[in-house]
């Protein structure tokens, strides 16, 4: 049996100042942004040997994730970057406000009989 538990908590204020997104020039102030992350995650496995020929492992995982990226000053941002046509709350919107912060959580859970 083995469990494992990870945790990252990053706290980075000012980011980009000076760069773009797309790391392709040098971005305008309202381009900074702070960043903010948790992450946890765990993880379990257990391996039962039920014959001499027979294995069965188990497997089981729970994660979670906190990103924000939000924008530094409250400016819009007027740096236009790769994207063509920007997409309003869209994690890849280089101009105006896009949305910057998601949730996720994640169930993973497996089962395998090996002989």
């Amino acid at each position: 049996m083995a469990l494992r538990y990870v945790v990252e908590d990053a706290r980075d204020l000012g980011e980009l100042i000076g760069n773009t997104e797309d790391g392709g020039g040098i971005g305008v102030p309202s381009g900074a942004r702070n960043l903010f992350i948790r992450d946890q995650s765990l993880v379990g496995t257990l391996n039962s040997v039920l014959k001499p020929n027979l294995v069965n492992t188990v497997l089981g995982q729970y994660a979670r994730r906190h990103y924000n990226f939000p924008g530094a000053t409250g400016e819009p941002n007027l740096d236009v970057g790769l994207v063509p046509v920007p997409i309003p709350n869209s994690p890849t919107a280089t101009f105006g406000l896009p949305r910057t912060m998601f949730n996720p959580r994640q169930m993973q859970f497996s089962l395998k009989f090996s002989f």
